[in-house]
């Protein structure tokens, strides 16, 4: 299987355990993956245009999805075994960007574009487990002072320097974030 179908079917199971966890068992069509990945809406976007419902990797095609996706921008990612977000901690400062800045950066446009509060980062390395990671605020914000988020295991936070940009994030596993965080707790 070629890297871009190995995506692809990441991208199909994270839309199917994202639907079952946001309808506690009920459903797994709620989010599917977007136009070309994002692509549409970006496009559109350098033109000025505004696309609903298409900015990063996950979009709803049930309504009932809306308020994740008013919550999250999510960006996907598969494979990358060589970068972790340890890249992160021991950069040189005049090094090029690394894969986890560019792909905050990318989930920050998305943000952005679609006007969610936050951003996510679901990815899995080559043979690892899903790792989700949002911005420090999110936590914080549905979690208060336990930020982060006792009682998942392992969790990290990070605070990442980038140019112009400075995000101060926490991750842990993807079942980790989804035991802990109920859709119901989102203030959405």
């Amino acid at each position: 299987m070629n890297n871009k179908a190995k995506g692809s079917s990441f991208e199909r199971l994270i839309c199917k355990r994202l639907s079952l966890w946001w309808t506690n068992g009920e459903t797994d069509s709620v989010f599917w993956r977007t136009s070309n990945s994002g692509g549409r809406a970006t496009v559109r976007g350098r033109k000025g245009k505004k696309t609903s419902n298409q900015h990063g990797d996950i979009c709803a095609i049930d309504p009932i999805g809306e308020p994740f996706l008013n919550m999250f921008a999510v960006e996907l990612k598969k494979g990358y075994s060589k970068h972790t977000i340890a890249d992160l901690l021991d950069k040189p400062e005049k090094a090029a960007d690394q894969e986890y800045e560019k792909w905050i950066k990318q989930a920050i446009a998305s943000q952005v574009g679609s006007g969610s509060r936050y951003w996510m980062i679901i990815v899995q390395r080559t043979r690892r487990i899903p790792l989700v990671f949002v911005p420090y605020k999110f936590c914080a914000e549905i979690c208060g002072e336990d930020t982060t988020m006792e009682g998942t295991t392992p969790s990290l936070v990070i605070d990442v320097q980038m140019k112009n940009v400075k995000q101060v994030v926490i991750g842990m596993s993807l079942e980790s974030f989804l035991g802990r965080v109920k859709p119901i707790d989102l203030p959405c």
